[in-house]
């Protein structure tokens, strides 16, 4: 029975978490759009995931499966830079990011295609969220400050900044 929460997917580091509280849909459809889907499932996702971090390695991975989508180990290998890691590591680097929860297979007898569980977008957000929290205090605005103070920006850079916050203002 429909009990108006979701519960994680089994994964070892997830397994005792509480579960998540279903957001009021903005519809009366009981079959809700695809768009909608996708963003519970990369909610959940980012709530499984928790704020593990990944690897350098692990990262080119996941920008490769962004890039490709669904991919065999061996399409994820021939999609990286040179130089390039054997086969054997692309594919414990696959395997450890299914067990974080970042990746899924599909089997097909004794190959498997991989495909990312987490949007490029949720894990942006998501690392960008931690950054400030972790580096500066929980504030957008020192981040930002840090950005200008270190980076040679031009006057067109900085406009361009502006025109954004502006843009964000009106909107709000």
């Amino acid at each position: 029975m429909y009990t108006g929460q979701l519960h994680p997917p089994t994964m070892a580091r997830t397994r005792n978490a509480p579960p998540l509280p279903l957001p009021k849909l903005p519809f009366p459809d009981p079959k809700p759009p695809l768009q909608l889907i996708h963003s519970l499932f990369d909610y959940v996702i980012s709530y499984t995931c928790g704020m593990e971090r990944l690897t350098k390695a692990e990262e080119q991975v996941m920008h490769v499966l962004w890039k490709l989508g669904p991919a065999f180990a061996k399409d994820v290998l021939a999609a990286m830079p040179a130089p390039r890691p054997a086969i054997t590591t692309v594919s414990t680097i696959i395997r450890i990011l299914e067990e974080k929860g970042f990746v899924a297979h599909e089997a097909f007898g004794r190959s498997h295609r991989y495909h990312a569980t987490i949007s490029k977008e949720v894990y942006g957000d998501r690392s960008v969220k931690k950054l400030v929290k972790d580096y500066f205090g929980g504030s957008p605005s020192a981040l930002i400050s840090a950005f200008i103070e270190r980076e040679q920006l031009d006057a067109s850079d900085l406009d361009e900044m502006l025109k954004l916050i502006k843009d964000h203002k009106k909107k709000r």
